[in-house]
């Protein structure tokens, strides 16, 4: 890559289709530069073209061959993607810093269970989510997402950290089983794991998950040790991303009022989620926070 420079320098001159050059470049160009030797001769090409000893002449471009054009526009673009790069780095160390300042504030408040549950699991995901497991380091919050890909770096960072990670896989038994036996074997203690089994929104396949994490609860009571841990699930994040939900406006008259219908279609998808066994349920809307504790408690009254 340390020609890419002076390719840069170049293009401009590519465009007009001239090159500024020697007659030994030109004689150069005009037997070597072809499609069968082609090869890696760009880079001597390129060196022989910046030679400005030789007495100035012009090299047309048909002698720059369609091949070499695509080799010099590839060049730039990766000098451009790296640039977008350098860009996104700076922007991900903000992101970092300004997460980890929102946790220091968050930890003061000691009465809350912290999760810190990263939804794509990109690289610069785990990055800001292994930094956010050194700033509070022993305060045993929940990381995620975690999954058959990632789960070494994940699980790593909880052990030397003290953390608990939430183990996602997608709405199946074995699928669900595998992740906790890979993470046990990596040396995190099962009762430091929580099983994600995802899940749908209602009327979007909300029964799957919901069949998934009854079987779930049926292996664990029937003694299988890979299927006892808390289950926690996005209700939240599923029922927002349906048009029900998020769209308020050129929809029929019957679905009704929009905040309304909104909250009451997170509501239904997490309560669904809570009869088939889930522990946990990460909701979006204060309201929806209200009915579901609401119902929560009912279901814990005796004689009602």
């Amino acid at each position: 890559m340390v020609a890419v420079p002076a390719i840069a320098q170049n293009v401009d001159l590519i465009d007009q289709g001239l090159f500024q050059t020697g007659e030994n470049a030109f004689k150069f160009v005009k037997e070597n530069f072809t499609k069968e030797k082609y090869g890696g001769q760009i880079y001597k090409v390129l060196k022989v073209i910046k030679n400005d000893r030789n007495p100035a002449s012009l090299v047309p471009k048909q002698f720059i061959t369609e091949h070499m054009l695509e080799t010099l526009s590839g060049l730039n673009r990766e000098i451009a993607e790296k640039n977008t790069c350098m860009a996104g780095l700076e922007t991900l160390l903000k992101q970092r810093d300004a997460e980890i300042g929102n946790l220091k504030e968050t930890i003061t408040q000691k009465d809350l269970h912290i999760s810190h549950l990263e939804g794509t699991g990109m690289e610069k995901d785990i990055e800001i989510l292994i930094a956010v497991a050194e700033e509070a380091a022993g305060e045993r919050i929940v990381m995620g997402v975690c999954d058959d890909n990632n789960y070494k770096t994940i699980v790593a960072a909880a052990l030397a950290h003290g953390h608990l990670v939430d183990a996602r896989t997608a709405m199946d038994v074995n699928l669900a089983k595998q992740l906790n036996i890979l993470i046990s074997d990596v040396g995190l203690p099962l009762n430091r794991v929580l099983m994600d089994p995802t899940t749908a929104a209602l009327g979007y396949g909300v029964e799957y998950g919901y069949s998934a994490m009854e079987r779930l609860r049926l292996a664990a009571l029937q003694g299988d040790g890979m299927t006892q841990q808390p289950m926690l699930v996005t209700p939240g994040e599923e029922a927002w991303r349906m048009k029900e939900a998020k769209v308020g406006a050129d929809v029929p008259a019957a679905w009704g009022d929009w905040k309304e219908r909104a909250v009451t279609w997170e509501t239904l998808t997490a309560v669904t989620l809570l009869h088939s066994g889930a522990d946990i349920v990460a909701l979006r809307h204060p309201e929806s926070v209200s009915r579901v504790k609401d119902v929560v408690s009912k279901l814990w009254k005796k004689g009602e």
